[in-house]
Order: C-alpha cells, then sequence, then structure tokens
C-alpha cells in the first residue's frame, strides 16, 4: 500500500465532497522569463494545475442575481504552486482574480486566497487550456 501525502489525501477527499468544486489554476504566461501579452497589451495565462476549490461567500451580505457580483471572495485551493505565482483561479466555469494570499491549513495543503470574481464579459485568454 502506498503512502498517501497530506495532499493527495485532501484531494481524494474533495472529489467526494460536494463542498469541494474541480478547479483550474493559472498563472501570467511566459517565455524565456518575459511576460507574454496579446497584440492589445492584455496578459495571457497558462494552465498550472487541475485541482479542487472551495469559494467562501459568508463574508458578503447581498447579492444581486442580475449581475455577476465581483466583490470578494475567500477562495481556497487544495495545491502546492506557489502562492506568488497563482494569477487566476477558474471554479465553476467562472474565473477568480487573485488579490492576496489570505491563509492556509496547518498542513499548508488548503490555501486560501482573497479573490475578485470576473464578469463573463471580461474573459482571459488562456494560451495552456484543459
Amino acid at each position: 500500500m502506498s503512502k498517501l501525502t497530506p495532499l493527495k489525501m485532501q484531494k481524494r477527499a474533495a472529489k467526494h465532497n460536494p463542498a469541494w468544486h474541480p478547479a483550474d489554476l493559472f498563472r501570467i504566461s511566459q517565455d524565456d522569463g518575459a511576460t507574454v501579452f496579446q497584440d492589445n497589451g492584455e496578459l495571457q495565462f497558462d494552465l498550472i494545475e487541475q485541482t479542487f476549490a472551495m469559494i467562501d461567500r459568508t463574508k458578503e451580505t447581498m447579492f444581486d442575481a442580475s449581475d455577476t457580483y465581483q466583490g470578494s471572495h475567500l477562495v481556497a485551493v487544495l495545491s502546492d504552486v506557489p502562492p506568488n505565482t497563482l494569477a487566476l483561479i477558474k471554479v465553476e466555469g467562472r474565473f477568480y482574480s487573485v488579490n492576496s494570499l489570505h491563509g492556509a491549513d496547518v498542513m499548508n495543503v488548503a490555501v486560501r486566497y482573497d479573490c475578485n470574481a470576473m464578469a463573463d464579459d471580461e474573459a482571459p485568454t488562456i494560451r495552456t487550456a484543459p
């Protein structure tokens, strides 16, 4: 029997827990150490990991169902990706831009980020899509 790491155990459990959703993690694209831009000057992004995430909306009190809420959310991610490389998180078809690192659990497996939901018409350019 192989020994699972704490991260692999969490991902295995998250797969069967309805609070956790499949997620894609993205970083800003770079070629030979230089940031890659589109012709219009916007950033491009690369997929770095497919994992699980949970969105915590409890700090918000009002929502408008007619529009995408673009306020701050806490998004917990099961990953060992260095926090300073993460730029976007995609959960349930919605992109979230990472503002800052909020915290992590003791095992440093579930990392929480303060994020903003991106509007549907602001979809980023992904170079390496899943």
